[in-house]
């Protein structure tokens, strides 16, 4: 597929393809040993409040490479965390995706993105068993740029609570910038028939106007139709009659949005 041309192929509810886009965490799959800290290179090792804890490079449980990270929590009281430090662009979209494992149902052993300064923090779950954490989506501040990505344990600082105590391991730590879209097709098929009609949305991510729609098949036959869009996803129907068979284009052009999707058109069933 090409670099985010259909984009109503990449687009996942609010997650869009970015794995061609460059990871900006340093050592995010842990293949460049430790730095003379003993923290695996690039990252910073949280400790607070009396934390019994380690931090190792291991092959077990790792997904790619011969490492992955490992922390242990070994006492009720404080956090252990790993942390990297980022400066990104006000007002962006990015995803953090890794893979991991947890032996601990504790529901702060988990992984965050935060902007100190701001109420502005999502959080993640490693699953207890071991798999990949679902993306998750961070818009930065509009202002600020200085952002933490981190994972760890986390602990009471009074309460003796041995939920607590546990384990992680955390392999393929990817943050990547999410391209700003101006919109997308959404629920539209890709085969129709000669005399037919497409019935989909048209996802605008900020342009509230007119948008033309239109679908080019062969021979020049075209059918077009105009409609107002707000941000959101928008229903829309084009009919048609007469097409003939081949490949089409379906196109929406409006304020800042250009879009265009192949569809294939067949002749009608006798």
């Amino acid at each position: 597929m090409k670099k985010y041309l259909l984009l109503s192929a990449c687009i996942s509810g609010a997650i869009l393809c970015a794995a061609e886009m460059p990871n900006l965490l340093k050592n995010g799959s842990f293949e460049e040993g430790l730095d003379a800290k003993g923290a695996p290179k690039h990252w910073i090792i949280d400790r607070n409040d009396k934390v019994d804890g380690v931090v190792k490079l291991v092959s077990e449980h790792k997904t790619h490479g011969k490492y992955a990270v490992f922390l242990d929590k070994r006492n009720t009281r404080g956090s252990l965390y790993l942390r990297q430090v980022l400066r990104l662009k006000p007002n962006t979209d990015y995803v953090l995706e890794l893979k991991g494992y947890r032996e601990s149902g504790h529901r702060w052993h988990s992984v965050a993105i935060r902007q100190p300064d701001t109420k502005n923090i999502v959080h993640g779950k490693i699953p207890v068993g071991g798999g990949a954490v679902a993306p998750i989506k961070f818009r930065t501040d509009v202002k600020k740029t200085l952002t933490y990505v981190y994972f760890g344990l986390w602990g009471y600082t009074k309460e003796n609570n041995q939920g607590t105590i546990g384990k992680m391991w955390v392999d393929e730590v990817s943050f990547r910038e999410l391209p700003r879209i101006s919109g997308a097709f959404k629920g539209v098929a890709l085969y129709y028939f000669s005399a037919d009609g497409i019935k989909g949305r048209l996802f605008s991510n900020s342009h509230k106007g007119n948008v033309t729609l239109a679908v080019t098949a062969a021979k020049g036959k075209k059918v077009t139709k105009t409609i107002e869009v707000v941000p959101g996803e928008n229903p829309f129907t084009i009919d048609w009659q007469h097409f003939p068979a081949g490949e089409a284009l379906l196109t929406a052009a409006g304020g800042d949005i250009k879009l265009e999707q192949k569809i294939m058109i067949q002749k009608n069933r006798e």
